[in-house]
């Protein structure tokens, strides 16, 4: 390639070591050699290396950012040296050559010697660099330097699980809690261990919820958890409610309130309970009211769609004029998908409150899963190894007990002042609150954070990954530390038959349903079209 990439002003732009930034990079977009280029010019003014740390996922990552990097100082230093000679390189070639010259220049002013110290260039995974803060810092960790991180925890969650569930006959709230919990899972012992070791494995994503400090024993601590646990049912249902108002004119409302208590007249059960929707009202007292209009706007199958005939199965006989009315108000909406997704995410949103009896349920379990998190720490301390939740945790812990970062400058020998992550999609919610507490003295000029990832390439769902944060890191920042979006669209991988398929097929794809709320971006091929296929499809019928 002899010609700079269709995206060179986003590449160029990003390479600013002044600004912080979060870069989505979908496949085939170089965002390894963008990350090496911005290493290497953050090095041409550091101080020290140290002072920049890349964070990748894998310690296969790792090693490929590793040795590109060297790669490219050790080139710099054959060049400078006239070992080396320089060939005609494409443009990208060429910023890459440049940067590392600079670099290697820098790297000889202050004696760094990186080609002969390549350790002294700290990319790492987030797992490791996770346990490099807790046990520099294990007062501030309050994790024992002695445990060793395993990514086989699996043994141990079942034992907590087990040592939780012996407790069913003692004579406490804890004895009680475990009852309550086998008698909702059918005195099946088994399956409440596995449910519980479950939980445990992904306990960063509701720990928080329930570490907000005193006992259940407490009406007022009991008060306030039951009230922050359904605010977000409440806020979902409002959501949706709202979006209903939008697509329902008081008219529309009139009609659908004079149809729903027509069809209790005729179908008693689909109107039980206290309360109607009055016209127009899409308020929270109304929500299950709007719930049972979507029974006769809607069939009860596993994919609802509008009904196309309309019948007394739905309380509307056929020939009545009810009948007539909910068939015109079908057939006029039947052709808005917007209102049609709306309906169904109406039908299947929760309830906005806990009954009192569901309510008791709930607080069992989280008496239970309380316990069952300090049994682990037990379990930790037996067995002298921990998970990579506990360890990210732990680190987290350090970095929210310090006001400024003078105790992890003296920890890590130097101040960290950059910090680059590649593949931020496959972040943890734990994971991401580590990132927000390493950064939120930071600036955003002179201590940069610089981000790439690709929200359409989550894969690690299993390690408890949230694509949702990247969106949420790309609207709002991390913390108090502000981003500039950037977006690379050349594709370096495939030749442009393949690219120009995929940017047809995907595009109609991700039009008719946008999972996790993630937009297609069209890509640009950098390789020309070749004699072979674009994409063949080959069916297989079983």
């Amino acid at each position: 390639m002899n010609r700079s990439p269709a995206d060179q002003a986003s590449r160029a732009d990003v390479l600013d070591t002044q600004r912080s930034f979060i870069v989505e990079a979908p496949a085939g977009s170089g965002k390894t050699t963008l990350l090496i280029q911005r290493f290497l010019k953050l090095l041409a003014i550091a101080d020290e290396p140290e002072e920049i740390v890349a964070i990748t996922f894998t310690r296969k990552a790792t090693e490929q950012m590793r040795n590109k990097l060297l790669t490219q100082l050790r080139r710099a230093k054959q060049r400078a040296a006239g070992i080396l000679t320089t060939e005609e390189e494409s443009d990208l070639d060429k910023s890459l050559s440049d940067l590392a010259a600079e670099a290697m220049r820098r790297d000889a002013e202050r004696g760094w010697n990186l080609c002969e110290q390549p350790q002294r260039l700290r990319i790492a995974t987030i797992d490791s660099f996770s346990a490099e803060i807790a046990s520099r810092l294990p007062l501030l960790a309050r994790l024992g330097s002695t445990l060793e991180p395993t990514d086989r925890p699996e043994a141990m969650y079942r034992v907590a699980a087990r040592k939780t569930l012996e407790r069913l006959a003692d004579p406490t709230p804890l004895g009680e809690a475990v009852k309550t919990l086998l008698i909702e899972q059918d005195n099946d012992l088994q399956r409440c261990q596995q449910m519980i070791a479950q939980m445990l494995a992904c306990r960063t994503q509701w720990r928080a919820l329930l570490g907000r400090g005193g006992s259940l024993d407490d009406p007022a601590v009991e008060q306030d958890l039951r009230a922050m646990l359904e605010a977000a049912p409440r806020h979902t249902v409002s959501q949706c409610l709202s979006t209903l108002s939008e697509h329902l004119d008081h008219q529309d409302c009139e009609l659908l309130h004079s149809l729903l208590l027509y069809g209790g007249t005729q179908k008693p059960e689909l109107i039980e309970g206290p309360g109607w929707p009055r016209e127009h009202d899409f308020s929270l007292p109304c929500a299950e009211r709007w719930r049972l209009i979507t029974n006769f706007l809607l069939t009860a199958n596993g994919k609802p769609k509008w009904y196309e005939r309309v019948n007394k199965t739905q309380g509307f006989p056929a020939g009545s004029p009810e009948q007539e009315k909910l068939t015109a108000f079908i057939n006029w909406h039947c052709s808005n998908s917007d209102l049609l997704e709306c309906l169904k995410s109406i039908r299947i949103m929760p309830a906005v409150a806990y009954s009192d009896e569901q309510w008791q349920v709930l607080k069992a379990y989280i008496r239970v899963l309380t316990y069952a998190v300090a049994q682990l720490k037990v379990v930790f301390a037996e067995s002298g190894a921990v998970d990579f939740s506990e360890i990210a945790t732990a680190a987290m812990n350090a970095l929210a007990d310090n006001e400024s970062d003078t105790d992890i400058a003296a920890a890590f020998g130097t101040r960290i002042r950059h910090l680059l992550i590649d593949e931020l999609q496959d972040t943890s919610a734990i994971q991401y609150e580590l990132l927000r507490a390493l950064t939120v003295s930071w600036d955003g000029s002179s201590q940069t954070l610089f981000v790439v990832g690709d929200p359409k390439q989550s894969i690690y769902g299993f390690r408890q990954a949230e694509v949702h944060l990247f969106r949420r890191m790309q609207a709002h920042g991390l913390g108090r530390l502000k981003l500039t979006n950037s977006l690379l669209t050349s594709n370096f991988r495939s030749q442009a038959t393949l690219v120009d398929e995929w940017n047809t097929g995907f595009s109609d794809i991700f039009r008719q349903k946008q999972a996790d709320d993630i937009p297609f971006s069209f890509a640009t091929a950098e390789r020309p079209a070749n004699a072979a296929a674009g994409m063949e499809v080959h069916p297989w019928i079983l």
